[in-house]
């Protein structure tokens, strides 16, 4: 039987993702991995797992860490399903682009803490679909 004890993956130049660490000595190794680089832009993960890796860094940069989010995970146990909604759907037109452009804009704002309209948020019409 193969047990995993901890698992980690960072893709430069994002976060350093850990995943649940149930052993502290591999987390050690790791930090003394991951921070060869001073160029860790953060850390995702358990909240005693990311604590420790951020520790660890302080020590060795000197710097202090700063949590700037904290996130939870939720498990669905059941789906139920919602009420039909009336309309239908049909292909965006470039009509429907402001109002499109202002719903990703906050979305962005709200759930990205990202202000204004990004990239993503004006072009690719074909790929756009809302109920009338």
């Amino acid at each position: 039987m193969r047990v995993t004890w901890a698992a980690a993956l960072w893709t430069p130049p994002h976060t350093l993702l850990l995943a649940q660490v149930d052993e502290p000595r591999w987390l050690t190794a790791l930090a003394a991995d991951v921070l060869a680089s001073e160029d860790l832009p953060g850390v995702r993960g358990p909240t005693a797992a990311a604590r420790s890796l951020a520790d660890a860094w302080a020590v060795r940069t000197g710097r202090t860490p700063v949590c700037v989010m904290q996130e939870r995970l939720f498990r669905l146990d059941r789906v139920i399903p919602p009420r039909p909604a009336p309309g239908h759907c049909r292909d965006v037109e470039e009509r429907d682009r402001a109002l499109l452009t202002a719903w990703c804009a906050a979305f962005n704002a709200e759930a990205l803490r990202r202000p204004g309209p990004r990239r993503s948020c004006g072009g690719r019409r074909s790929h756009a679909t809302r109920a009338t």
